[in-house]
C-alpha cells in the first residue's frame, strides 16, 4: 500500500515538472504493488513472496521507465523486456507455490 502511494506521489510531481504532460503507463504505475500486493498477501512462503515482489518492483521499473520514455516523446524495446521478466518471475513463482503445494499433498 505505502509503494502504491509512493508511485502516486511521484507520478504527480513528475507531472509537475513535465509541464502537465502525462503518460498512461505512469498514471497506472500504482496498481502494479496495490494489486500484487494484495494477490500474494496470503502466500507465507518467503521464497515466493520475494520473486513474486522481484517480478513487481521489475514491472514497476519497466512501467516508470515506459512512462518516462511516452513524456519524452521517445520509445525503447527495453521497456517490453522489463515487462517479460517481470511476468516471468512472476509465473515462476506461482509455478513454485504450485509445485510445493502439490508435493506438500502427496501428488
Amino acid at each position: 500500500m505505502g509503494i502504491s502511494l509512493l508511485c502516486v506521489i511521484f507520478t504527480e510531481i513528475y507531472a509537475m515538472f513535465g509541464h502537465g504532460v502525462r503518460s498512461t503507463a505512469m498514471d497506472t504505475l500504482f496498481l502494479y504493488p496495490l494489486l500484487g500486493g494484495i494477490a500474494v498477501c496470503t502466500v507465507e512462503d518467503k521464497a515466493v513472496r520475494s520473486l513474486w515482489f522481484c517480478g513487481i518492483a521489475t514491472l514497476v521499473a519497466g512501467a516508470l521507465l515506459a512512462g518516462i520514455l511516452e513524456i519524452a516523446g521517445t520509445a525503447s524495446v527495453y521497456t517490453v523486456y522489463f515487462t517479460y521478466m517481470g511476468l516471468g518471475l512472476m509465473a515462476f513463482a506461482l509455478g513454485k507455490m504450485l509445485f510445493k503445494r502439490r508435493a506438500q499433498d502427496g501428488y
